[in-house]
C-alpha cells in the first residue's frame, strides 16, 4: 500500500511540474513578443505621478532621483503624506531641485477610518486633480521602492496612445544583493508571482497608470472608500466595465531591498490579500500554494512512515521527489530569471542581472526548499486572518470592507514590518 502512495505522490510532483513549465513557457512567450505597443516617444500626454508616501523606504531617493530624470517631458510629481512631520518629506525636499516642476504635496485632511491610510492618500490626490481645471490626461502611480529609469513613465504610458486602451501595469522584479534568508525566499515568490500576475492580468500599483477620465466614468473613487489597496481594485473595476489593465511586459521595475523573513512572510501575506479581496484569480492563487504544501507534507510523512515500515522502494521514490522537487524549481526559477533579465538587458543603464550571484548554491537551495512552506504559511494566513498591519496601521478585515483600528502618525523609529510595501 506504501509503494502505491508513493506513487502517487511521484505522479503529483510530475504533474506540478509540468503545470508550472507550461505556465512558465506560456510566460515566456508573451515576454518575448513584447505584447506592448511600438514606443513612441512622441507621445507626450500630460501626466501627474503620484506617490504615497510614510516613512522614508531606504529606496526612496533611488526612486526620487529616478523620477526626477525621466525622459518624458510633460509630467508632474505629486507627493501625498498624512503627516507633515513624515521622514520621508525630507527626502523629497532634497531632491525638488531635480525635479523641471517641483513636486506638490499634499497633506491627508482627514484619514478615513473606512479604508487604508494608501486609499485614503490616493483620494486626496485624485480629489485635487478632478478640481483643476485642466486636469491631466494621464495618471501614474509609483511606490517608493520601485527604481525608475529615464524611460519608465514614458513605457508606462505609451499603450495609452490607442485610445482603447484605459490602464497599464508594469510589474516588480525583487533582486537581492545580500545573503539575507528572507530577501532570497521573498524573490522566490516574486518569481511565481510575476508569471501569476502577468498570465491572470494581475496590476501592480507601483507601476499602475490610467486615464484621469477613469475617475468620473466609473465607480473607481466610490470603491476606494472602502478599499484595502488601489491596483487590483482597478482591475476589478475595469473587468466589470469590459475593460482591462493593459500589461507593459517589458517594464520590469527592480528592487534591491534586503529583509528577513518574518517581514518577507508578512509582506506576501498582505500581497495575496489584495487579491482575495479584489480578484478572480484568487482561487488559482490559493490552489497553486496549497497543492505544492500538502504535496510536501505528504512526501515527508510518506517518507518517515516508509523508513519506519523498511520501506526501501516506496523510501527511495519518497526521498527522490523531495530532493528533485527543489532542484525543478531551482531550474523554473533560473528559467523565469533569464526571461527578465531580457527585459533589464532593454533599459537604459541596466546591467540586465540576475539573482544567480551574492549567495552560495547550498544557501540558495535552502532558499528554495522553505520558499513553498512560508508561501503556505501566508496562502493560509490570508484564507482566515481578521486583522493586519501596513506601516504601523492595524486593519480589521470584514465581509463588505475594512477598518482601520487606530490612526497614529508615522515615527522614525518604525518596525521592520513597515520596510516593504
Amino acid at each position: 500500500m506504501i509503494l502505491v502512495f508513493s506513487i502517487l505522490c511521484a505522479s503529483g510532483y510530475i504533474l506540478l511540474n509540468v503545470f508550472q513549465a507550461v505556465y512558465i513557457g506560456l510566460y515566456s512567450r508573451r515576454m518575448s513578443r513584447h505584447s506592448d505597443l511600438p514606443k513612441n516617444d512622441a507621445f507626450q500626454p500630460q501626466t501627474c505621478v503620484v506617490l504615497c508616501l510614510r516613512g522614508s523606504d531606504p529606496s526612496l531617493p533611488i526612486c526620487l532621483a529616478g523620477l526626477a530624470a525621466q525622459s518624458h517631458t510633460n509630467y508632474r510629481l505629486m507627493c501625498v503624506v498624512d503627516d507633515l512631520l513624515d521622514p520621508a518629506l525630507n527626502s523629497v525636499k532634497q531632491f525638488s531641485k531635480q525635479f523641471k516642476h517641483p513636486p506638490k504635496t499634499l497633506l491627508i485632511d482627514q484619514p478615513s477610518s473606512s479604508c487604508s491610510l494608501k486609499c485614503s492618500a490616493l483620494l486626496t490626490a485624485f480629489n485635487d486633480l478632478i478640481a483643476m481645471e485642466s486636469p491631466p490626461e494621464v495618471i501614474a502611480l509609483v511606490d517608493a521602492d520601485a527604481s525608475c529609469d529615464p524611460d519608465w513613465l514614458n513605457d508606462l504610458i505609451a499603450p495609452l496612445a490607442d485610445n482603447a486602451i484605459d490602464a497599464t501595469s508594469g510589474n516588480r522584479w525583487f533582486d537581492p544583493r545580500d545573503h539575507a534568508l528572507g530577501s532570497w525566499v521573498r524573490q522566490i515568490w516574486n518569481a511565481a508571482a510575476v508569471v501569476q500576475m502577468n498570465l491572470y492580468g494581475i496590476p501592480w500599483g507601483g507601476s499602475l497608470a490610467f486615464r484621469t477620465r477613469l475617475l468620473t466614468q466609473t465607480n473607481f473613487c466610490d470603491r476606494l472608500k472602502n478599499a484595502f489597496c488601489e491596483d487590483t481594485l482597478l482591475s476589478d473595476v475595469l473587468r466589470q466595465t469590459k475593460r482591462n489593465v493593459y500589461p507593459v511586459n517589458r517594464l520590469v521595475v527592480t528592487n534591491n531591498e534586503s529583509t528577513d523573513l518574518g517581514v518577507t512572510r508578512r509582506f506576501i501575506t498582505r500581497q495575496l490579500i489584495t487579491t482575495k479581496l479584489y480578484h478572480w484569480s484568487w482561487p488559482l492563487v490559493v490552489l497553486h500554494s496549497l497543492s505544492i504544501f500538502f504535496l510536501n507534507l505528504f512526501a515527508l510523512a510518506g517518507l518517515v512512515f516508509a523508513v519506519t515500515q523498511a520501506d526501501r522502494l516506496s523510501t527511495a521514490v519518497f526521498l527522490t521527489c523531495i530532493v528533485i522537487y527543489p532542484l525543478c524549481n531551482a531550474g523554473f526559477l533560473k528559467w523565469i530569471g533569464n526571461i527578465n533579465s531580457q527585459q533589464f538587458a532593454t533599459r537604459p543603464g541596466s546591467s540586465g542581472r540576475t539573482t544567480d550571484v551574492c549567495i552560495s548554491t547550498r544557501q540558495y537551495l535552502i532558499a528554495v526548499a522553505i520558499s513553498p512552506w512560508v508561501h503556505a504559511w501566508a496562502t493560509l494566513t490570508a484564507l482566515f486572518i481578521k486583522r493586519i498591519s501596513w506601516r504601523g496601521i492595524d486593519y480589521k478585515i470584514g465581509r463588505t470592507g475594512i477598518r482601520m483600528q487606530e490612526y497614529k502618525p508615522f515615527h522614525t523609529d518604525r518596525s521592520k514590518d513597515t520596510s516593504i510595501d
